[in-house]
């Protein structure tokens, strides 16, 4: 039966067993973010829509205990119950497609039992049935797993939560802090003169029409960049220790 224990090197790719599910599908690399995620209680269930990674993540933590004996509990595939698995002393019970779980029977006493006895166990939910079955798991930690979605495009609405003199102070600060603190080198001293330019274009705009909210805030923001300036200054260090990409990709998507 698949609720046998087995160890954690059979839940691994190679070899599978019938007692671990077959190796996942390659993914998305967005989700290795996923495999950063922990369980946050000796009882976790990890909440999440179909297709989302549950089973992979499900197996990557069984296979992250090779210390613990790992019972594996597939509910799409094998019956509800962990027979005498379940009085194994600190094991790591792992139980996929919760959802699938009947409202009686005798898996609720031996997942009780698999805890008292120093064990974790961690499962998988459907995020669109977890809260038919929340009030039997309500001891259980949930992990909502994040939804990645590298293919969107999203919309920077300018101002949508600002506008007016809050907008115009924010502009006038972070135009320059961000220049400061994330232009490339060889950037800088490419682009110095239009930089400046644009600047003192803001300033004498603002200075033109000094009797309007919005353009005093933006006075007040080119004056707390320069204030700002230090500090700026050591976090440019940091930032541009870390860079990934060269110059000339930084400059070709300012174009």
């Amino acid at each position: 039966m698949s609720s046998q224990p087995v160890s954690s090197s059979a839940l691994l790719p190679s070899p599978v067993t019938p007692d671990a599910p077959a190796r996942p599908a390659q993914r998305p690399a967005a989700f290795a973010a996923h495999l950063a995620l922990r369980p946050t209680g000796p009882a976790t269930v990890i909440v999440a829509p179909p297709g989302s990674g549950k089973s992979s993540l499900l197996r990557h933590w069984a296979s992250a205990e090779p210390r613990r004996p790992v019972i594996w509990l597939d509910l799409a595939t094998s019956r509800p119950s962990l027979s005498e698995a379940a009085r194994l002393s600190g094991a790591l019970v792992c139980i996929d497609h919760l959802e699938r779980l009947p409202a009686e029977g005798p898996i609720y006493d031996e997942v009780a039992t698999a805890l008292a006895r120093g064990g974790v166990v961690i499962a998988a939910c459907r995020r669109v049935d977890w809260p038919r079955i929340t009030p039997r798991f309500s001891h259980f930690s949930v992990l909502e797993m994040p939804l990645f979605a590298p293919d969107a495009v999203v919309y920077h609405k300018l101002s949508a939560t600002g506008g007016g003199p809050i907008a115009s102070y924010y502009c006038g600060r972070n135009f320059v802090s961000v220049i400061v603190k994330n232009m490339p080198s060889s950037l800088l001293r490419k682009h110095w003169p239009g930089i400046v330019r644009a600047q003192l274009g803001f300033f004498l705009h603002s200075l033109w029409h000094v009797r309007e909210p919005s353009a005093r805030a933006r006075l007040r923001g080119q004056f707390a960049a320069l204030g700002q300036l230090p500090l700026m200054l050591r976090k440019r260090r940091a930032i541009q220790h870390g860079t990934r990409v060269s110059d000339d990709y930084i400059e070709s998507i300012m174009a």
